[in-house]
């Protein structure tokens, strides 16, 4: 069955990971990031949330989905397994959720701090809500190592887009992924869905937020599906 393929190479690329001094180094070398990033903004909440989960949070993604894509495209696998008979999108599909579980445990990592500060339940809302963004960034990375067929092409599409993101804040109005650090933005996401605050205005998402993640979620399928298709232009070798 697919999902028993699934679990066993889920199993042998965790271990294959957790085996690499490469990936531990890039674990430390987020952490420390993460670390200079929150010291250095202000010490509002707001701010804390906004550099951990958005800022932080999207080049986590967009580092765990080319590497996830690295496992098989660095040694050319994937470009034999383009010739077998198996379905383009499962080989995606697979691969682009192990790299968002990687992330997601990662992530689980570095917002131990904000966890401890704003509780669990809190943490989990911000979370669902990045889910949009997320899924954006990995799939342009995606879109990188298969247009490349090398990891570096997805290091260097999510880096770029990611810088871009953030020096182009201002330009970006509505559409800007990094919003968290506004306080209606933020008030919005923890109470929202809050019954205790149902009726008060800060239950109800402004439309400009609705449209923000509107906005990334058919990002995130326009990218995923873009993926898919510059795989399908692969030859076969």
């Amino acid at each position: 069955m697919m999902s028993e393929g699934w679990g066993y190479r889920y199993r042998l690329w965790t271990f294959t990971w957790l085996r690499s001094p490469f990936i531990w180094l890039v674990l430390v070398i987020l952490w420390v990031m993460m670390d200079g990033l929150r010291r250095s903004t202000g010490q509002s909440v707001l701010d804390q949330v906004s550099v951990v989960y958005e800022k932080g949070g999207m080049l986590v993604m967009v580092i765990t989905i080319a590497l996830a894509f690295a496992l098989d495209a660095d040694s050319r696998w994937l470009a034999q397994l383009r010739t077998y008979p198996v379905r383009r999108w499962s080989l995606i599909a697979e691969r682009g959720i192990f790299g968002f579980i990687a992330g997601f445990a990662i992530m689980l990592l570095l917002t131990i701090p904000l966890i401890l500060n704003i509780g669990v339940v809190e943490n989990i809302r911000i979370f669902i809500f990045m889910l949009p963004v997320y899924l954006t960034f990995g799939g342009i990375a995606a879109v990188g190592v298969l247009a490349a067929r090398h990891s570096i092409g997805g290091m260097l599409a999510g880096l770029l887009c990611w810088a871009a993101a953030l020096g182009g804040a201002e330009y970006l109005g509505e559409l800007n992924p990094v919003i968290l650090h506004f306080t209606s933005a933020y008030l919005s996401v923890i109470d929202g869905f809050n019954e205790s605050h149902r009726g008060s205005p800060d239950s109800y998402w402004p439309s400009w937020l609705i449209r923000n993640r509107i906005y990334f979620a058919g990002s995130s399928l326009l990218v995923w599906t873009g993926a898919w298709f510059v795989f399908r232009l692969w030859k076969r070798e």
